[in-house]
């Protein structure tokens, strides 16, 4: 009787720690959401330094293992960066646009360029990265 109330016992809480997911998961998890919220909200200056931070904790294997992620978090790090007209951004984004893969976000990262160049009325820049970006993005 004492063995199978302590079976029992053991497999209630074995269950309970397996079900819990570890604070490195969940943690960046909860800033990239939180990061993409900010930025759909249009509050820049509240995302670009929690995309900053995740950008700068990407490991490699996470970029084998996460690619997808990874890529998300560049483009709004450097679209954050654009919006906020910071000096360096212009040559990341050309960089996103030449290495990446995804051509939506690629075309997204154009209009983006496109918005840049615009604010510092560089319009002959703005109007080839308009034309690049497709309509829908």
């Amino acid at each position: 009787m004492k063995q199978s109330i302590l079976l029992v016992l053991a497999t209630i809480c074995g269950g309970a720690v397996f079900a819990q997911q570890t604070a490195y998961y969940t943690d960046s998890e909860t800033k990239f959401k939180e990061a993409k919220e900010y930025f759909q909200k249009e509050q820049y200056s509240l995302a670009y330094p929690l995309l900053k931070e995740l950008k700068q904790a990407i490991r490699e294997t996470d970029v084998a293992n996460h690619s997808v992620t990874v890529q998300e978090i560049n483009y709004y790090a450097i679209a954050c960066a654009l919006k906020q007209d910071e000096g360096r951004s212009e040559a990341q984004a050309l960089s996103f646009i030449e290495l990446e893969k995804n051509t939506p976000r690629v075309q997204m990262m154009n209009y983006q360029l496109g918005e840049y160049y615009f604010r510092r009325k560089e319009f002959q820049k703005a109007i080839a990265r308009y034309e690049v970006a497709n309509i829908a993005n």
